[in-house]
């Protein structure tokens, strides 16, 4: 009971600290009320200072924060000022479990890979393109929760690797991506999205072929297939997005 009230006792003494350093800030705007002009001009200028923010890596506050603090202050007085826990809180967003799959294979294939990146890896895969994908803080939570965080994945001496097969030319992995815009040869002037398809090697991650098309259709990754096929010679089996097709020499 003691270690428990004492555990209250220092969480209450802390949103106090935050409360008072929240009412710091917008202290002269309440006993020296301004008119809407002045006001929002020394709302800029206390936002455009650094401060020391109590329990906070941040130094900065924005205008939009000062402008809440002010609102519930002068709503509800300096209680309204302390942190006030949302009802979902250690609730992580929902990620569709999709996208949270993949956000878990690749921090597993890579522990030491920061959160900023996966994001950044999930937000170029067209296979994504369409869905909901979480801002860093939202995974971040989802990963540490699902024991996923970089600092577990250090300390539980279980390895993750790639996966891979024994030979060249056992596995072709292919698929497209939406590649950049570019200058129209048919319409002077105008600019057209071009697409790249290409075919990966699975044990030697040499590319047999890749190309640029102007559009997203069947036929292309077939000729990249087939030329693939004539300079790397035949593979034993192709994986696409659609399916898994062993090739057999007639």
């Amino acid at each position: 009971m003691t270690r428990k009230r004492s555990q209250t006792q220092d969480e209450h003494e802390q949103d106090t600290e935050i409360a008072l350093f929240r009412y710091g800030l917008i202290a002269q705007l309440i006993h020296d009320p301004s008119s809407a002009g002045e006001e929002e001009s020394l709302l800029r200028e206390i936002a455009a200072k650094t401060y020391t923010i109590p329990y906070s890596t941040r130094h900065k506050v924005g205008i939009s924060t000062l402008r809440r603090y002010l609102k519930l202050y002068r709503k509800s007085g300096f209680e309204a000022l302390r942190p006030q826990e949302r009802k979902d809180a250690r609730q992580p967003r929902a990620i569709p479990e999709e996208v949270l799959k993949k956000a878990i294979a690749l921090r597993e294939e890579q522990p030491n890979r920061t959160t900023r990146t996966i994001v950044d890896i999930l937000q170029r895969d067209p296979s994504l393109k369409g869905r909901q994908l979480p801002n860093v803080h939202t995974l971040t939570t989802h990963l540490r929760q699902m024991g996923k965080s970089r600092y577990l994945l250090a300390h539980t001496g279980r390895a993750y690797k790639r996966f891979e097969r024994e030979h060249v030319n056992s596995l072709w992995q292919g698929d497209s991506m939406v590649g950049p815009w570019l200058p129209d040869p048919s319409v002077p002037g105008k600019k057209r999205r071009a697409y790249l398809f290409c075919f990966l090697d699975d044990h030697s991650r040499l590319v047999p072929y890749a190309e640029f098309f102007w559009d997203e259709v069947l036929p292309r990754m077939e000729r990249v297939l087939k030329v693939g096929i004539l300079r790397r010679g035949l593979p034993q089996a192709v994986y696409v997005d659609n399916g898994y097709v062993k090739l057999v020499i007639m």
